[in-house]
């Protein structure tokens, strides 16, 4: 989502650079790429920001996000969340960019969809594009069983890999002129993202299948895996969720000290479990009413599921 609005901007104005961070930002990774050339930072879809992290920087900030509301005022902040009118409001970033520009409606789409919401102007993209945007009716089918699930993961996974890898292919995304370059390999510039794709989406098949048979009871599927290399916990639960919707997902990467998860559930409102399930626990947790995500001391791994099981079950006793 976030690298589709940055896709969007750029491709409007051919300015700034495209910098991804993993995690929420902080002080330090926003000075760290910061120069004095610099005229504005845009913070795209991060939903933790907090006012420390940004309180050294003197040039205007753009923060465009529809997550949960960040409780954060500084002067040179211009703060874009379509949840100051309408709190239920979750559409992506990417929609709000091209609303706001009115160019690359498909890169939108792109970002919309593979963040699970139908954009207004659906019927439109199919018309565009129908051998890609089929008959979709939920983001789900998109994503996991529709030829659009490939140019989902194309711009997914190339977020993933080297931090250089990542770079040459940001900059690789702001030269695609249609979606047709990647899928069909018609470019160089789509060659290189699909041969990416490619790479990604075979340790992407194998983490899936193995997550695939950690069934924890009636409720849940746990999978927790240790791994220095890519992470793929928001999509593998996404795609769990896809095929086992009445569970409760929670996908839990350890790496080194600290774990990140991501956690899914229809049935549940998951902000408020995930807030409960932190109580007297280091770490940072929130994120959409059925999508939310935290990251945790490696230590505290058992005492935060044991906490949401508990919380989650006594939710769904009073249902």
């Amino acid at each position: 989502d976030g690298l589709c609005a940055f896709l969007i901007f750029w491709r409007a104005t051919k300015k700034g650079k495209g910098i991804a961070i993993k995690g929420s930002p902080n002080k330090n990774t926003i000075m760290k790429n910061l120069n004095l050339s610099n005229d504005l930072l845009v913070i795209l879809d991060k939903p933790v920001l907090n006012s420390e992290d940004i309180e050294e920087v003197e040039i205007p900030i753009v923060y465009l996000d529809h997550h949960p509301l960040n409780e954060i005022n500084q002067k040179n902040l211009h703060y874009f969340n379509p949840k100051f009118k309408d709190p239920k409001d979750e559409l992506s970033t990417a929609y709000w960019a091209y609303k706001a520009m009115k160019t690359d409606k498909w890169l939108s789409a792109i970002g919309t969809i593979s963040d699970w919401h139908i954009p207004d102007y659906i019927d439109e993209i199919q018309k565009e594009f129908p051998d890609i945007f089929t008959e979709i009716k939920n983001p789900g089918d998109a994503i996991f069983n529709s030829p659009f699930g490939v140019l989902s993961k194309a711009f997914l996974f190339s977020l993933k890999g080297s931090s250089d890898i990542t770079k040459q292919c940001i900059k690789i995304l702001t030269r695609i002129e249609s979606p047709y370059e990647i899928l069909n390999q018609t470019t160089s510039q789509g060659r290189f993202i699909y041969k990416h794709y490619e790479k990604m989406n075979n340790k992407y098949e194998k983490a899936i299948e193995e997550a695939s048979k950690h069934i924890d009871g009636e409720h849940f599927l746990i999978y927790i895996y240790h791994s220095t290399e890519d992470s793929f916990t928001s999509i593998i639960s996404n795609e769990l969720i896809y095929r086992n919707p009445n569970r409760i997902i929670i996908i839990a990467r350890i790496k080194g000290e600290k774990v990140s998860l991501s956690i899914r559930s229809w049935e549940l409102s998951l902000p408020p479990i995930v807030k409960r399930s932190l109580e007297n626990i280091e770490g940072t947790g929130g994120g959409h009413l059925h999508a939310c995500g935290s990251v945790i001391n490696a230590n505290d791994l058992d005492i935060f599921i044991n906490n949401f099981k508990k919380y989650a079950l006594e939710e769904l006793n009073k249902k």
